[in-house]
């Protein structure tokens, strides 16, 4: 987001360059340069007809104490701003501060240094002074002296957007960004559903395209990877035990989280209260039930119809185990991570109005989960980024459901996949191509700057 200067008691020296606020008096030099075609529209302006222009457009510079006045041996010969970049173009910015610097410089004075110069001292108080996360710049596509001083200055490309200019004309401009070397933000975590996001519905493998560039960062950026998803440990495809090697695994949306080597190292359960209120609850209301846990699913009410709809094939049947009769697996396993319950849209509905510290999420029809309110996918992450030292600034979170809205929203880069519901694309902040077209390498290729 934008950070508002006022640039009115900023005074910046170098070796051959005073940077200070404009006064009226600078009226002629101002004009002397503005009136020279080739200077304004390297910065989306036309040339100054008259000094009356140049009086008037002065002003606005005066009042609006964004733009400083570029001096040298006692001549103004250009001018620097700290203009508010357009924040619909760089939506993964929304939780950082930034401005966007612009300038302009007299003909005469071409070819010296001089901006690069200017622009170095105005980086350094914005970083050290203002404090900003992240500086932008840009210049048009035919524009090589502006980008000799953008790269000189070390700015990176960043992508391509359009720019209306005074004269009426959209021009193509070069985005650049720097972020303040004081603080880290650069993307450290990335953060993965898996139905929908690494794997394509109906399959048990991740893509290739995503594998790979996954397992490109994680070798030459050291990018940290976590799994965020709604399934148990236990019913978590094989490839992403095997293939993918993630740093961090958050499962049952929130509620277990498990370290590399797959040991739970944070847990969040249901309480005795609410389970034990919940089975009479399915039990009388025809409701079928099965509690989670890290390693397997305990049903207490409706076995054969859990069993049907909830398992897509026999191969797991014997993770779900039948305690409908005696109602103790957690006598012996300690108060369940969350249960499952399958039946009627409305009696489930109903039944869930009277519940408070358990929240009713529709996993699909007829079908909800149910797990402690004060933890989501959002909260557990959460508690491992703290424990990293690292914060949502840090993270790109990868979605393609409603239960993925929060963490990509939090994250400083959310992309939802094309195939994603339409509440998760409208919240993204990069929707990106479909799972089956090498979404997520197509999203990472995007931001490849960030990591």
């Amino acid at each position: 987001m934008n950070k508002k200067i006022d640039i009115s008691n900023i005074i910046l020296k170098t070796e051959r360059i005073l940077l200070r606020p404009f006064k009226m008096t600078d009226v002629e030099d101002f004009y002397e340069y503005a009136k020279v075609d080739g200077v304004g529209q390297m910065a989306g302006w036309s040339p100054h007809k008259n000094i009356e222009e140049s009086k008037q457009i002065l002003e606005m510079f005066i009042n609006s104490k964004r733009q400083l006045a570029i001096e040298i041996a006692g001549k103004v010969v250009g001018s620097l701003g700290f203009e508010y970049y357009k924040e619909k173009n760089f939506p993964e910015y929304k939780n950082l501060l930034g401005t966007e610097i612009g300038y302009v410089l007299s003909k005469d004075y071409w070819g010296h240094g001089y901006m690069p110069e200017a622009v170095k001292a105005a980086i350094n108080y914005l970083f050290d002074i203002e404090k900003v996360d992240f500086i932008m710049c840009g210049h048009f596509t035919y524009n090589n002296q502006s980008k000799r001083v953008i790269e000189k200055c070390g700015f990176i490309e960043s992508r391509e957007i359009e720019y209306d200019t005074t004269y009426g004309k959209v021009e193509i401009m070069k985005a650049y960004v720097m972020f303040n070397p004081r603080r880290d933000n650069k993307i450290k975590m990335m953060i993965f559903d898996i139905d929908g996001t690494l794997i394509p519905y109906g399959s048990v493998k991740i893509t290739p395209s995503a594998l790979a560039v996954i397992d490109k960062l994680k070798k030459e950026k050291d990018v940290k990877v976590m799994i965020a998803t709604g399934r148990a440990k236990c019913f978590i495809q094989d490839d992403i035990f095997d293939s993918l090697h993630s740093d961090y695994l958050v499962t049952i949306n929130g509620q277990s989280t498990l370290d590399k080597d797959f040991n739970t190292f944070i847990k969040h359960t249901i309480s005795l209260e609410d389970m034990e209120r919940l089975t009479n609850d399915c039990i009388e209301n025809g409701i079928a039930l099965a509690y989670k846990y890290d390693d397997e699913l305990a049903s207490y009410n409706l076995h054969d119809e859990y069993c049907a709809t909830y398992l897509k094939n026999e191969e797991r049947k014997y993770l779900v185990k039948d305690y409908t009769k005696t109602k103790d697996y957690h006598l012996t396993h300690g108060l369940p991570i969350s249960a499952f319950l399958i039946g009627d849209e409305k009696v489930i509905e109903k039944v869930s109005k009277s519940y408070e510290a358990v929240k009713f999420v529709k996993a699909y029809p007829t079908a909800y989960e149910v797990y402690n309110s004060k933890y989501n996918k959002s909260t557990a992450i959460e508690e491992v980024i703290k424990i990293l030292g690292l914060t949502w600034n840090n993270c790109m979170a990868f979605g393609d459901a409603d239960n993925d809205i929060d963490m990509i929203q939090k994250a400083r880069i959310g992309i939802a996949l094309a195939n994603g519901s339409d509440n998760i694309k409208a919240e993204a902040d990069y929707v990106t191509d479909d799972i089956n077209n090498d979404g997520v390498a197509k999203a990472i290729k995007h931001f490849k700057n960030e990591f």
